[in-house]
């Protein structure tokens, strides 16, 4: 009996090797150590397998049924998983106690995740991990679940290879590549489930005709099928790639744009992840969020060969939100190598500068400049704006620079800039006839900003007359502000300049970038924030600049009539720039500190780490007025009951709205059909409808009549030409609210199990039916 349960028609091997497929995914993402408590989801992978498993056998559930079940189920697991290795680095004293640590835990953290919610830029650091850890739970149970569900319920097993395939893919990208082994047990696991499943169909088409096969069949098909598929993988593998085709890469192009969205928008709510293990990139993106602490590491990334330093820029800002900065440019051009089509707003004291950039990471895209680019060695794309110029030119403003695919490591192209060598005297004497898109863009202010940031501004240029002097005032203002890389997220809802300037008083380069743009707006000086590197670290032999991933850095741009974009430097622990005095200009302009102001490496990098001020109570700073305990067990309730009740509305408007349409007589035989299946009697499509009344009704004997009366009034309804008349329609449902009601009441009823026979898999019924003579 306990076998004949177990037994699993599909095989428990179908069931083994789908488990396998998932977990090369699940094995993938927890060897990328992107965060912390990863491990938690093969438990969650195993538990939705194992529903799925359950629902699919289950034919007295509908699909959509078991769906909305496996929601409601998998909330439940999953935020039981989740509270296991929810652990905040602050708790308040006394409001978790040894009887109710689960439900407090479970409160506290649905708690911060609504905060998250809320406001995901300017969270913590670990909330932002264990959001991520939130959002990967959540995508391994649905695709667990799904996966089940196409295995053994629809058996279409391409429902299963695909989402677990794009998930292997999309997670080894964007980690470290040893992570491809995982792939390659995914491709082998993938194959022999294709294989296995054709088998079982095939099987079940046999049966169903009555056809005799060896027993043995599943082995020979599995050795077979790995056999090729250790072939194909081999092939795969040793075959070398074709070259690129330029067509292809414009062509791909084209869908690059809504990625390079998702993708800045997922680096904007989760910063702070371990992107590609110990040597990840930084990902400067469209967006630039003003979050909590900053953690960089030694790794090279770039090395510029120049005569020169200067900070590489990759992206440059023009929209302040007040917790975060937007690049607005909407405009692409696509370039070819060495083209000339840029066309950058012509200014006085420029000169063409020439650099090349060796990557020393391989998956990177942007292209690193400095100034206005001219001219690329690479085919690119320029993300840009249009600018008006005398005469009905146009000129380009380029904000960020693609190359056309990642590009590898060791990978070298040159950039050709114009960059600025005006002198102090000369942008001082700038004046402020601003162009009108300079008006436009890069004096706005959102109307959130509070009254005492501009006040503070005003009050540290009193009696400065010129821009640039004004300028020079706030970057030494915001330079006397401690730096702290370790500094906490701005509280959800308030201005992080105001934050910055007049509560938290310390930060790093992205507060000074942002409070020194956002001060001299105020005073109606256009201004805008740069991300990208600094100049990096000198080398002597090789005549470069080593630029590490600790130099990322964000810096604020100042605009001068005639002159263009000068870069400003308001951090406090970043060298200033030095900038000739008249009409001598310097040999080579670069970076250089002010007289007595020599730092160790370590405080020209991170600043001085002042920590916390001294008697400073860490766990007041974020959770003053605790809620209650039950709060987050409320809330959690209260999404249950809501995903209940959706469910519930979902299901009932499937119902009536599958049932559209139909006439009076097919409405009443469709939802019989449906009631029908649930009760174990399947409509099957070679069945007429005088069939599949005889076997309902075989099950439902106290309703023969009716069930034979509603067949009969559809099959007229349908065939004739007549149709129904009016006393026809009312004893059609007279007789449906009966049968409907009794057979409603056997679907909620629970059934006996009955004894399976136990007649080989491979032997038909109709073969073990008695002979016409002998009944």
């Amino acid at each position: 009996m306990l076998r004949s349960r177990l037994k699993l028609e599909e095989g428990w091997t179908s069931f083994l090797l789908l488990m396998l497929v998932l977990f090369s995914v699940v094995w993938s993402v927890q060897a990328a150590e992107w965060t912390k408590g990863l491990g938690i989801l093969q438990w969650v992978a195993i538990a939705a397998m194992f529903l799925g498993l359950s629902l699919a056998k289950g034919r007295r559930v509908p699909g959509i049924v078991a769906h909305l079940l496996s929601l409601v189920v998998g909330a439940a697991w999953v935020t039981l998983m989740l509270s296991v290795m929810f652990s905040p680095p602050r708790v308040p004293v006394g409001l978790v106690t040894p009887a109710r640590d689960l439900p407090a835990r479970v409160s506290i953290m649905y708690q911060h995740m609504l905060d998250w919610t809320l406001n995901p830029s300017g969270a913590d650091t670990w909330l932002s991990n264990f959001m991520f850890l939130v959002v990967l739970a959540v995508l391994t149970w649905l695709l667990s679940y799904v996966s089940t569900w196409f295995v053994f319920r629809t058996h279409w097993v391409w429902g299963a290879v695909v989402p677990a395939g794009a998930a292997c893919l999309l997670n080894i990208y964007y980690a470290p590549p040893h992570l491809v082994l995982y792939f390659i047990l995914y491709c082998l696991s993938v194959l022999l489930l294709i294989v296995r499943t054709h088998v079982y169909i095939r099987q079940k088409a046999w049966r169903q005709a009555a056809v005799n096969y060896n027993m043995d069949v599943d082995f020979t098909f599995l050795r077979d099928g790995m056999i090729m598929s250790l072939l194909a993988v081999f092939l795969a593998w040793t075959i070398p790639a074709a070259a690129a085709s330029p067509k292809l890469a414009d062509f791909w192009a084209r869908f690059e744009e809504p990625w390079h969205e998702v993708q800045t928008q997922w680096n904007r709510l989760f910063t702070s992840l371990n992107y590609r293990g110990q040597s990840s990139l930084v990902n400067f993106g469209r967006t630039m969020s003003l979050g909590g602490a900053v953690s960089l590491s030694n790794t090279p990334i770039l090395e510029v060969r120049t005569t020169e330093p200067h900070y590489w820029r990759a992206v440059a800002y023009d929209e302040y939100t007040g917790d975060a900065w937007i690049n607005t440019d909407k405009r692409e051009l696509v370039l070819q190598a060495n083209d000339s089509t840029l066309n950058p707003v012509p200014c006085m004291m420029q000169r063409e500068f020439t650099y090349t950039v060796r990557l020393l990471e391989s998956g990177e895209d942007l292209l690193f400049f400095t100034g206005q680019p001219l001219r690329i060695s690479l085919p690119s794309r320029a993300r840009l704006a249009y600018l008006p110029l005398f005469g009905g030119q146009q000129a380009t403003n380029v904000s960020m620079l693609y190359a056309r695919g990642s590009l590898r490591r060791n990978q070298i192209y040159t950039v050709v800039s114009l960059v600025s060598a005006a002198t102090t005297s000369q942008l001082r004497a700038a004046g402020t006839e601003y162009p009108s898109w300079i008006h436009e863009r890069y004096l706005q202010l959102p109307s959130s900003l509070p009254r005492r940031v501009r006040l503070l501004s005003h009050e540290i240029v009193e009696g400065v007359t010129t821009p640039y002097e004004q300028a020079v005032a706030i970057e030494s203002y915001l330079r006397g502000i401690a730096y702290d890389q370790h500094v906490s997220a701005p509280p959800a809802g308030r201005d992080v300049v105001d934050w910055f300037l007049f509560e938290n008083r310390r930060g790093h380069c992205d507060y000074y970038a942002t409070a020194m743009a956002i001060m001299c707006r105020t005073l109606g000086i256009p201004a805008r924030v740069s991300q990208g590197y600094a100049p990096g670290e000198y080398v002597p032999a090789s005549r470069s600049y080593r630029v590490r991933q600790l130099d990322a850095h964000a810096w604020a741009e100042v605009y001068f009539p005639d002159y263009g974009w000068l870069e400003f430097e308001p951090t406090a622990c970043a060298p200033l720039f030095a900038r000739a005095e008249g009409k001598q200009l310097p040999l080579l302009p670069g970076l250089a500190l002010e007289p007595g102001t020599a730092r160790s490496e370590a405080e020209e990098k991170f600043g001085p780490d002042e920590g916390v001020i001294e008697g400073e109570d860490i766990m007041d700073i974020t959770l003053v007025h605790p809620r209650p305990w039950y709060t987050g067990l409320l809330l959690m309730g209260l999404i249950l009951l809501a995903i209940s009740a959706g469910a519930l509305l979902v299901f009932l408007g499937w119902w009536h709205f599958s049932l559209r349409g139909l006439s009076a007589a097919a409405r009443v035989y469709e939802q019989m059909c449906r009631l029908g299946g649930l009760l174990g009697v399947a409509h099957e499509v070679q069945q007429t409808p005088a069939e599949y009344g005889q076997a309902l009704a075989r099950t439902l004997v106290h309703a023969h009549d009716d069930v034979q009366c509603v067949v009969a009034l559809y099959v007229k309804q349908r065939f004739s030409r007549s149709g129904l008349s009016e006393a026809e329609e009312a004893e059609l449902k007279e007789r449906w609210q009966e049968l409907r009601s009794l057979m409603w009441r056997r679907v909620l009823r629970p059934r006996r199990r009955t004894r399976r026979s136990r007649r080989p898999a491979w032997v038909s019924a109709s073969s073990l039916r008695p002979p016409t003579s002998l009944r």
